[in-house]
Protein backbone atom coordinates (compact mmCIF):
# COMPACT_ATOMS: atom_id res chain seq x y z
CA UNK A 1 0.00 0.00 0.00
CA UNK A 2 0.79 3.57 -0.75
CA UNK A 3 1.40 6.54 1.63
CA UNK A 4 -0.05 10.11 0.66
CA UNK A 5 0.07 12.95 2.70
CA UNK A 6 -3.51 14.84 2.72
CA UNK A 7 -3.70 18.22 3.48
CA UNK A 8 -7.30 18.70 3.95
CA UNK A 9 -9.37 22.81 4.94
CA UNK A 10 -9.90 22.03 8.55
CA UNK A 11 -14.22 22.07 8.42
CA UNK A 12 -13.78 19.28 5.36
CA UNK A 13 -11.94 17.47 8.03
CA UNK A 14 -14.13 17.59 10.55
CA UNK A 15 -17.24 16.71 8.62
CA UNK A 16 -15.31 13.57 7.32
CA UNK A 17 -14.27 12.83 11.18
CA UNK A 18 -18.01 13.13 11.78
CA UNK A 19 -19.19 10.63 9.01
CA UNK A 20 -16.17 8.24 9.45
CA UNK A 21 -17.56 8.05 13.33
CA UNK A 22 -20.68 7.84 12.47
CA UNK A 23 -20.12 4.48 10.56
CA UNK A 24 -17.77 2.87 12.49
CA UNK A 25 -14.76 3.61 10.56
CA UNK A 26 -11.44 5.48 10.94
CA UNK A 27 -11.14 8.66 8.65
CA UNK A 28 -8.35 7.08 6.88
CA UNK A 29 -10.40 4.02 6.12
CA UNK A 30 -13.57 6.74 5.12
CA UNK A 31 -11.09 8.59 3.04
CA UNK A 32 -10.01 5.26 1.49
CA UNK A 33 -13.59 4.10 0.57
CA UNK A 34 -14.21 7.50 -1.00
CA UNK A 35 -11.67 7.33 -3.00
CA UNK A 36 -12.22 3.82 -3.92
CA UNK A 37 -15.81 4.71 -4.59
CA UNK A 38 -14.85 8.09 -7.00
CA UNK A 39 -12.53 5.91 -8.93
CA UNK A 40 -15.14 3.34 -9.83
CA UNK A 41 -17.60 5.43 -10.79
CA UNK A 42 -15.57 6.97 -13.18
CA UNK A 43 -14.58 4.28 -14.52
CA UNK A 44 -18.18 2.98 -15.06
CA UNK A 45 -18.92 6.53 -16.26
CA UNK A 46 -21.49 6.55 -13.19
CA UNK A 47 -20.10 10.41 -12.57
CA UNK A 48 -18.21 13.92 -14.37
CA UNK A 49 -15.48 13.08 -15.72
CA UNK A 50 -14.90 16.72 -15.70
CA UNK A 51 -15.41 17.14 -12.20
CA UNK A 52 -14.24 19.23 -10.96
CA UNK A 53 -13.68 21.68 -14.05
CA UNK A 54 -17.71 21.26 -15.04
CA UNK A 55 -19.45 25.02 -14.37
CA UNK A 56 -22.34 24.60 -12.10
CA UNK A 57 -25.12 26.12 -13.87
CA UNK A 58 -28.41 26.80 -11.19
CA UNK A 59 -31.68 27.21 -13.30
CA UNK A 60 -34.29 28.12 -11.29
CA UNK A 61 -38.39 28.47 -12.60
CA UNK A 62 -39.98 31.47 -12.33
CA UNK A 63 -43.94 31.44 -12.62
CA UNK A 64 -45.25 34.92 -14.05
CA UNK A 65 -48.70 35.71 -14.20
CA UNK A 66 -50.23 35.70 -17.39
CA UNK A 67 -51.72 38.88 -17.13
CA UNK A 68 -49.40 41.27 -16.17
CA UNK A 69 -46.11 39.35 -16.33
CA UNK A 70 -45.36 39.99 -12.40
CA UNK A 71 -43.56 37.24 -10.52
CA UNK A 72 -45.79 38.22 -7.59
CA UNK A 73 -48.68 39.97 -8.68
CA UNK A 74 -51.99 41.61 -7.28
CA UNK A 75 -54.41 41.17 -10.25
CA UNK A 76 -55.82 37.69 -9.18
CA UNK A 77 -56.69 37.23 -13.26
CA UNK A 78 -55.80 33.58 -14.57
Amino acid sequence: MARYSLNLPSRLKQETEKWAADQGISLNQFILWSVAEKVGALQQNLDDPDFPRTPIVVVLRVSLCPVCGAQACACKRS
